[in-house]
């Protein structure tokens, strides 16, 4: 109750929690570099996703091929 009567009474949950920013350790080229690096999987991921659907639709066309 204090701390609410510190803050002038606004229950403003922005005054009470607060973000917490934990220091990794790499400096901004790492930093910069395991993004692009992250970017590059989620592009090779992106393209194996796209052929998985082209066989899953095809394979359901064989498998419906026919049928009403």
């Amino acid at each position: 109750m204090e701390e609410v009567k510190e803050q002038d009474y606004s229950l403003n949950p922005g005054r009470y929690v607060g973000v917490v920013i934990e220091e990794d350790g790499k400096t901004e080229e790492e930093f910069i570099a395991e993004v692009l690096d992250l970017n590059s999987q989620l592009n090779k991921l992106e393209e194996e996703a796209l052929k998985l659907t082209s066989v899953i639709g095809h394979n359901i066309r064989f498998l419906t091929k026919g049928e009403a």
